[in-house]
C-alpha cells in the first residue's frame, strides 16, 4: 500500500510497502496437487464401487447407469457412477491435500509482522461517562 505523506521539512516523501509473496515452491506443490487429484479420484471411484458390489452397501438406481445410448463412449453400464463418484471424491481430495498445506505453510511461512510493524490496536470506541 503505497501512500504520500510529508516529512521534515515539508518534504513529500513517497512510502511503499514490500508485498511479501510465497516461496515459488508453493506453487510447484500446488501444480502436483491439480495433477494427483483426478488420478486419485478415478481410482478411489473404481476402488468404492467394487467394494459396493462385493459388500453391497448401496444399490446403485437403474437410472444412473448407462445404457450405451452414445457410440462414441464404451459400453460400460457403470460409466455415470464412476464419472460422478470421481467428482466427488476429487473435492474430497483436493480438500484434505490443501488442509495439509495450509498446515505446513502456517508453519514455514514468513512472519506476519515485519520488523518496523506493530500488531493493530483494538479500539472499542470512546468511553461515555453519564
Amino acid at each position: 500500500m503505497g501512500g504520500k505523506f510529508y516529512g521534515s521539512g515539508g518534504r513529500r516523501i513517497e512510502r511503499t510497502r514490500e508485498k511479501i509473496e510465497p516461496h515459488p515452491i508453493w506453487r510447484g506443490i500446488g501444480f502436483i496437487i491439480l495433477l494427483i487429484t483426478p488420478v486419485l479420484g478415478y481410482f478411489a471411484a473404481i476402488l468404492l464401487i467394487a467394494e459396493n458390489q462385493n459388500k453391497g452397501w448401496v444399490s446403485i438406481p437403474v437410472d444412473f447407469l448407462y445404457k450405451g445410448q452414445l457410440k462414441i463412449f464404451p459400453n460400460d453400464p457403470l460409466l455415470f457412477v464412476k464419472v460422478g463418484l470421481t467428482i466427488i471424491l476429487m473435492f474430497i481430495i483436493y480438500f484434505l491435500l490443501q488442509l495439509i498445506a495450509m498446515i505446513v505453510y502456517r508453519f514455514v511461512a514468513p512472519p506476519r509482522y515485519g520488523l518496523y510493524d506493530v500488531p493493530a490496536i483494538r479500539y472499542r470506541g470512546r468511553k461515555k461517562s453519564r
